[in-house]
């Protein structure tokens, strides 16, 4: 059996009944505990998944061990075959593997690094500062990454090439053919998702972001196509036409958060945070973090199971 572990979490005072909203949403009103509600676990949480952009068989994720002091583990599976291997620990953040067999990956020592899809040549590529979000571009000679308010453009090395200072490419991307960055910008009404053209240096805003929310990730689906995340659910936006539609709802008890598309495009893999009141008092949240693959309309929902 999987032991689960509590944390504190102060949200309320006052305790209602779970209020059905939609499939696999509701609210959890406000605790009756002074302390608020508490959050408990499974053992472990599944996160930050990627495809192998060869083969959609195989993904990377983080595993994260709330009994072992949250932990952090960046592992290789084999989808039909279950085989399932750690490459690295200590990782935190959306790792990003490219065709040259390389993944670029942010360490909990706040610095970017790489590592070979067989778990060989663990490489440092940064060492200052607090570094986050890298991504490969098309080629694989490049990376772009954030860090401080500024993004960094660098070799495949780590040699710093440029530094953007007007845009904050947080968990952000390259456009398919190398001549934006996507990610979530300030407006003048809160935030927005932007597109920053590397020839022009102008940053277009693509589309604006629900009141009180904010962009957790945004990536390209195709040069026209940006899909992009808050805890409302899950988007994509047109940027020819700045038409967005959102794909998948969220709320508090299920929530979308990270993900990535297989190398053809067609599908998407996600981690999704499912919560439900749990104990004899209602004043205790069970947590569980899993990963989903999907179709890029939002269909075919599939769980991962994974250890």
């Amino acid at each position: 059996m999987i032991a689960s572990l509590a944390i504190l979490f102060a949200i309320g005072c006052k305790k209602d009944a779970p209020v059905p909203v939609e499939e696999g949403c509701y609210s959890f009103g406000v605790s009756t505990s002074p302390l608020g509600f508490q959050y408990s676990y499974p053992q472990y949480l599944y996160r930050e998944p990627v495809f192998n952009p060869q083969n959609s068989d195989e993904i990377i994720y983080v595993r994260e061990d709330k009994l072992n002091q949250s932990s952090t583990e960046l592992r290789k599976r084999r989808i039909s075959s279950g085989t399932d291997v750690p490459l690295v620990s200590d990782v935190w953040g959306i790792p990003d593997w490219h065709t040259n067999g390389w993944i670029l990956l942010r360490r909990t020592d706040n610095q970017i690094w790489k590592i070979k899809s067989d778990g060989d040549s663990l490489t440092q590529l940064t060492f200052a500062g607090i570094n986050i979000g890298p991504r490969w571009n098309s080629t694989g000679d490049k990376f772009v990454y954030a860090s401080g308010n500024q993004t960094i453009v660098a070799s495949s090395v780590g040699t710093p090439i440029d530094t953007i200072s007007d845009f904050f490419m947080y968990y952000g991307d390259w456009s398919p053919d190398d001549t934006k960055l996507c990610s979530v910008v300030n407006t003048p009404n809160g935030e927005g998702l932007g597109s920053y053209d590397l020839t022009s240096g102008v940053t277009s805003i693509v589309a604006t972001v629900p009141e009180g929310e904010f962009i957790g990730q945004a990536g390209w689906q195709s040069s026209q196509t940006i899909y992009w995340v808050t805890r409302k659910g899950f988007y994509k936006t047109d940027i020819s036409t700045l038409v967005t539609i959102r794909i998948r709802p969220s709320c508090d008890s299920r929530y979308w958060w990270s993900f990535q598309f297989s190398g053809d495009g067609q599908k998407m893999i996600w981690e999704r945070a499912d919560s439900r009141l749990s104990g004899s008092d209602l004043n205790t949240i069970f947590q569980e973090n899993k990963l989903f693959l999907l179709n890029v309309d939002g269909s075919g929902e599939t769980p991962i199971d994974l250890p």
